[in-house]
């Protein structure tokens, strides 16, 4: 080989090498591109859900409450779907809805929760007036979701026990072993319908 044909190689060489890591950057830059197109376009998704029910939030409020929700979803491990299913079920998508039972706001949380997991969830609760504030009450929901994820087997019994309370829960389940409720087939269903219209993170 001589020394012309050789140098030739070693410049094809180092092209190479300069083409594939272009290419490389390239890709992880467009990639990132995509994520983050992803995310935007996901909370606008969220947005235009939370106005199909009969909620309260201004037109100010819902891409806050968007960002949020997807936010402390990704934090806790949560489907954000899963968690619209519950806002549906709990009080349609409405900051004002408050139960029989005394639970309130978008999430259906009740004073004595919040006040037993503010510190915890490194939440500032001056009271029952803060449950109808959407931010801290999406904030109270997800974070007692992942608790009750990490103290119970299943979808269905966290469900539960989000709905009747983790320790009638527990009773419930050691008496019957069953967590088969109409509430929990009512966001089951709901979850299943934000699968098919809303993406995966």
């Amino acid at each position: 080989m001589n020394r012309n044909h050789a140098l030739t190689i070693g410049w094809l060489s180092a092209a190479a090498i300069v083409v594939i890591f272009i290419f490389t950057v390239a890709v992880a830059e467009s990639r990132y591109e995509i994520d983050r197109f992803t995310s935007a376009r996901t909370m606008q998704m969220i947005e235009e859900h939370l106005q199909v029910g009969r909620t309260d939030l201004s037109s100010e409020q819902i891409p806050s409450i968007a960002r949020i929700l997807y936010e402390e979803s990704l934090y806790h491990g949560i489907d954000y779907r899963l968690v619209l299913a519950i806002m549906a079920v709990e009080s349609n998508f409405r900051t004002d809805a408050v139960s029989p039972a005394g639970a309130r706001g978008i999430m259906q949380i009740r004073p004595i929760l919040a006040s037993s997991i503010a510190k915890k969830a490194g939440i500032a609760y001056r009271g029952t007036m803060d449950l109808f504030e959407p931010a801290k009450n999406v904030r109270f929901g997800l974070y007692y979701l992942s608790w009750l994820h990490s103290n119970f087997k299943s979808l269905n019994e966290v469900l539960l026990a989000y709905n009747v309370g983790h320790n009638r829960a527990k009773r419930l389940l050691s008496r019957d072993g069953d967590a088969d409720s109409r509430y929990t087939r009512r966001v089951l269903g709901q979850y299943e319908r934000n699968r098919t219209s809303l993406p995966a993170v």
